[in-house]
């Protein structure tokens, strides 16, 4: 008979969890204390029913689903895993207090330990990891490097304390399987190479999280036989321990209370937002990927709706638009998934993870700014209704569109060539290298300018450029001002490396006096209309930030 890919899975954690639980009761727990019985005891127990309701109870809703499920976030097996951590943590801070009178070096071990742990307690339930890319090498460069020093302190221990730092070292080893190690593994590929395959992906996500759970409560068995070592602490060390438990719950709980995303550190990139579509669906947040490759999104189905049931044939829409034309130049559609990983919540509502690859054609016009924009829509029949934004903390392109980002296509590889003596270099780290223009023109006409911009910094804010015209005789002047790049480029996309140019068309005036003019350009910002400074390739300031670019005559 074929059994399911999933249930080898169930069928491993199952074996892993009997078992351990027969050595645990049978050599590691009588070795402990009362107080480290009681403490470990619990955990083991709070363990196996949460991991049998995960494993072997079908559950309905997809609430039900999402609050027992070893593999997401912030539910109650995230609560527990972080709970075993975070006791880890703080039963090595008090060893170190224990032995504060002792062997400094044992000391700043424990030390160690209980920081890390406690980290990592935050991290198994707010998934901070998610947003490192390369957080499995970080995260198991740590986890050897805590491996030796566990080593080199039980080679300058007792041997009578070599047993709980053999459990400590056996828990770290599980925990990092199944954190780390046993992913890889869940490909069709390995599964073909099993003899009982049925052609399905194997499903591992039991195992994996099944170790990760019992290799921590390992640790905390490790540090409870080592706190209780003779000479036994007093009594309020007992009581700190269970207090500190009840503490981190609500702890837990006052964090996932608070607006979500509060908890998320600047690092991770993730953009708060409060947008809410008619439909009662919400965008909590967003957050670009590599190079604007790709968009996630945070979205809840309402205040209420536990079951999802305002995803219902949801989907969402990312284009990148240009900014000139105000067209779509690039389409990619999803439907909402309620799968996808919850990761937040406020009030306990659950919000899910949403996120769409952007693949952007090599042939994407570059120097050319673009929207990124989100779209929400619900199918009914053959037609997909866009979703009305009810209110928005974001610009919006219109009332069923938000603007996220912008995005400019960069170009490193440019032709414009980068002047020896360029014209004049701003305090914005904008260096304007050539200005071509013919000597004569005529009022009424089209005058062609060419500018050739380079660009040493980032853009931060918008500018304008102006072209000033002097009448040499009587003094009357004329004036015409536009972005230095057009549209297209708007100088707050500028980036270090750019080298672009521009050739304005500037409409002369039918009435405007014939005679030499002389001609100046310059920057000032758009938001206080101030000049930005300029200077000469020599170093000398230019007066009132005016550049200088020679003379034309208008015929």
């Amino acid at each position: 008979m074929d059994f399911p890919a999933e249930s080898y899975g169930r069928m491993a954690a199952a074996i892993l969890y009997v078992s351990v639980m027969l050595i645990a009761f049978r050599w590691l727990i009588p070795r402990l204390s009362p107080a480290g019985k009681a403490l470990a005891s619990v955990m083991l127990a709070a363990q196996a029913l949460v991991a049998g309701a995960a494993l072997f109870i079908e559950f309905s809703s997809e609430l039900e689903i999402w609050l027992f499920h070893l593999n997401r976030e912030r539910n109650i097996p995230a609560v527990l895993s972080s709970l075993q951590m975070a006791l880890v943590g703080f039963v090595a801070l008090l060893i170190a207090w224990k032995l504060k009178r002792q062997q400094t070096w044992r000391l700043l071990y424990y030390v160690g330990l209980g920081i890390l742990f406690l980290y990592l307690a935050y991290d198994e339930y707010f998934a901070l990891h998610e947003y490192l890319s390369n957080w499995k090498i970080i995260y198991g460069s740590i986890g050897a490097l805590a491996t030796l020093a566990t080593l080199l302190v039980a080679w300058r221990s007792p041997r009578n304390t070599w047993k709980w730092y053999a459990i400590l070292v056996i828990g770290l080893a599980m925990s990092a399987a199944g954190a780390m190690f046993v992913q890889p593994f869940r490909g069709p590929d390995v599964c073909a190479s099993l003899v009982f395959w049925t052609g399905e992906e194997c499903m591992l996500f039991d195992l994996e999280e099944s170790l990760e759970l019992l290799g921590i409560w390992l640790v905390l068995v490790a540090v409870l036989g080592q706190l209780w070592a003779p000479p036994p602490p007093s009594i309020h060390y007992h009581i700190a321990a269970y207090a500190f438990s009840a503490l981190w719950l609500v702890f837990l709980y006052d964090a996932d209370a608070f607006p979500p995303f509060e908890s998320y550190p600047a690092h991770a990139n993730i953009k708060a937002a409060q947008i809410e579509f008619e439909s009662g669906v919400r965008l909590h947040g967003y957050h670009m990927g590599t190079q604007q490759n790709s968009v996630h999104l945070f979205l809840s189905p309402g205040s209420f709706d536990f079951g999802g049931r305002g995803f219902t044939k949801l989907g969402y829409s990312v284009d990148l638009v240009d900014q000139v034309s105000g067209l779509s130049v690039l389409s990619r559609k999803k439907y909402v998934h309620r799968q996808f990983w919850v990761v937040t919540g406020s009030r306990y509502r659950p919000i899910y993870r949403q996120w769409i690859d952007l693949d952007r054609p090599s042939t994407l016009p570059v120097n050319h700014a673009y929207w990124i924009i989100l779209t929400l829509w619900r199918e009914n029949g053959d037609i997909f209704r866009r979703q009305k934004i009810v209110s928005s903390d974001q610009e919006l392109l219109n009332d069923t569109q938000v603007i996220l980002a912008e995005l400019v296509v960069p170009s490193f590889s440019s032709t414009v060539s980068s002047a020896l003596n360029p014209l004049a270099k701003f305090d914005n780290g904008f260096i304007l290298d050539a200005f071509e223009a013919p000597e004569r023109a005529v009022a009424g006409r089209i005058l062609s300018i060419n500018f050739s911009w380079r660009s040493q910094e980032a853009g931060s804010e918008d500018v304008k450029q102006f072209l000033h015209f002097f009448h040499e005789e009587s003094g009357e002047f004329w004036v015409h001002d536009q972005q230095p790049l057009g549209a297209r480029l708007p100088a707050r996309l500028w980036y270090a490396g750019l080298a672009d140019s521009e050739t304005w068309q500037v409409p002369l005036p039918a009435d405007l006096d014939q005679g030499r003019y002389h001609v100046f350009t310059g920057l000032y910002r758009s938001r206080d209309l101030e000049r930005v400074p300029a200077q000469s390739a020599e170093g000398f300031d230019f007066t009132n930030a005016r550049v200088p670019l020679g003379s034309l005559v208008i015929e």
